[in-house]
C-alpha cells in the first residue's frame, strides 16, 4: 500500500504545485480546486480531503517548509522498485528525496498529507 500511496500522493501534490504556478495567470484558488477535487471528482480521496483540510486550517501549510522528511518506509519502496517495474515509485521516492536539497510546493504538500493522516513529523 505505501507504494501506491507515494505514487498518489507525489501525483496530487505536482498537480497542485502546476495549478499554484499559474494562479496569477489564470487566477486559480488552490483551496478552491482542492474543494472540487474533494467532492465528487473522479480523484476524489481521502489524500485530497487532507489536502482540503490542509488549506483550510489557517497558517497551516504556511508554517510547513517544502521538504518531506526521511520516514521509515523509504528504503522499503528503494527496494520494491528492485523487485518490479515501478517507475511512478521511482520518480515519487525520489522527489521526496530531492525536497531535502530544494523545498518545493509539491513537497510541502506532501509532508501535509502524510502528517494528517499519520502524524508524520513535518519541517517548519
Amino acid at each position: 500500500h505505501n507504494g501506491i500511496e507515494y505514487g498518489m500522493m507525489s501525483a496530487i501534490a505536482e498537480g497542485l504545485q502546476a495549478v499554484k504556478k499559474h494562479n496569477k495567470t489564470f487566477g486559480t484558488n488552490l483551496k478552491e480546486v482542492a474543494k472540487v477535487y474533494a467532492n465528487g471528482s473522479i480523484i476524489e480521496s481521502r489524500l485530497v480531503s487532507w489536502v482540503l483540510q490542509a488549506y483550510n486550517t489557517k497558517g497551516y501549510l504556511e508554517s510547513i517548509k517544502g521538504t518531506v522528511p526521511k520516514g521509515e518506509t523509504e528504503v522499503e519502496m528503494e527496494n520494491l522498485e528492485k523487485l518490479a517495474h515501478m517507475p511512478v515509485l521511482r520518480t515519487a521516492r525520489q522527489m521526496r528525496v530531492k525536497t531535502r536539497k530544494k523545498p518545493t510546493y509539491a513537497g510541502k504538500l506532501v509532508a501535509a498529507m502524510r502528517n494528517l493522516f499519520g502524524g508524520h513529523a513535518v519541517k517548519k
